[in-house]
């Protein structure tokens, strides 16, 4: 094959190159809403409220994302997401002759592995895509507590556990074209989990195992910069 044949394959390959799938690393950020609720520790609240109780319960709260993601080609992307939530639960009575203080506090780590697979291809401007992702959330469970009653002596007592769990999160989302290496995207889906928690009743010291459910929506909006 003659210099001039070289010279044109080459010329064709350069040209077609951004028509074949852009393999590579990006790095991206999110922020969003997590709707879980936690429930078993609102009802351990609510079980005890009356006219004299003040309850604040769990009802969701911002999450932050951090992601690594990999191209594997123009429709099929792996990545990896860190993210951090936090939320509380909060009661309190008092009466002339007695107070008590709970608080409940707990912060979500979930570390997430999956893959997103885009609906048309890379040209377009808006991509929708579906995927899934898998992993390990850790959990850190801060309880305090304060009792004061007449007649006896005051009781103050914070309780910290750390633990994990398995957590799945089917998702969808669109992304959109900011530049040549930026994306925007938003992004929905449902997260799958639950923790075991042990309580113990202050005044008796009878211990009780709960299971709290993680499940609940969220939704993201971020984006995404190739390296």
């Amino acid at each position: 094959m003659n210099k001039i044949a070289y010279g044109a394959l080459w010329s064709l390959l350069i040209l077609a190159a951004p028509l074949y799938p852009q393999k590579g690393f990006m790095l991206g950020g999110a922020i969003g809403y997590y709707t879980a609720s936690l429930d078993e520790i609102n009802q351990g609240l609510l079980a005890v409220q009356d006219e004299e109780t003040f309850i604040q319960e769990t009802n969701g709260g911002f999450i932050a994302t951090g992601s690594v993601l990999y191209n594997f080609s123009s429709r099929v992307t792996g990545r990896l997401n860190i993210s951090s939530w936090t939320d509380q639960a909060a009661g309190r009575r008092s009466t002339i002759t007695e107070d008590i203080s709970i608080v409940n506090r707990v912060t979500l780590i979930p570390v997430l592995v999956g893959l997103q697979f885009f609906l048309n291809n890379e040209n377009n401007d808006i991509r929708p895509y579906v995927g899934g992702s898998a992993g390990m959330v850790l959990i850190r469970n801060n309880i305090q507590v304060s009792y004061f009653s007449l007649g006896r002596d005051p009781i103050a007592s914070s309780t910290t556990a750390s633990g994990r769990d398995f957590m799945a999160y089917p998702f969808f989302g669109f992304q959109l074209r900011g530049s040549e290496t930026i994306r925007l995207f938003i992004e929905g889906g449902y997260n799958f989990s639950n923790y075991s928690v042990i309580n113990t009743d202050i005044v008796t010291g009878k211990k009780s195992q709960d299971s709290v459910s993680l499940n609940g929506f969220s939704v993201h909006t971020g984006f995404q910069v190739s390296l």
